[in-house]
């Protein structure tokens, strides 16, 4: 399996499902779903940027790109583009509904 292939099945498993919640009924299992995807991308760019760092060392300064440079490499880094994206989007909607607004809700939020 390439590390291509992997991203590839991450963000089709994990991350992708996230963008299909109509209501919260299952929002804090899709939120722990997309927390997973997001533990094991990290996971997967650390270890593979990582080793790459520890093998050859830093590359020269001129050959480090701070944008894609061609659709291949905007296409390889889409995945993260994604996470980041789901993390931004979906975390605002959950923590919002978290609320309790019933009367015992907040009168158990107030009473110290």
């Amino acid at each position: 399996l390439s590390s291509g292939e992997f991203k590839v099945i991450v963000w089709a498993l994990v991350l992708l499902p996230t963008t299909f919640i109509r209501s919260l009924k299952g929002a804090a299992v899709m939120s722990l779903i997309s927390f997973l995807g997001a533990v094991a991308l990290s996971a997967s760019i650390l270890i593979n940027c990582g080793g790459a760092l520890l093998l050859n060392g830093l590359p020269p300064m001129e050959k480090i790109n701070l944008w894609p440079v061609t659709e291949k490499d905007l296409l390889e880094q889409a995945s993260v583009f994604l996470l980041l994206y789901s993390i931004q989007a979906g975390g605002g909607m959950i923590l919002a509904n978290l609320k309790d607004d019933t009367e015992a809700g907040m009168t158990k939020a107030v009473d110290v």
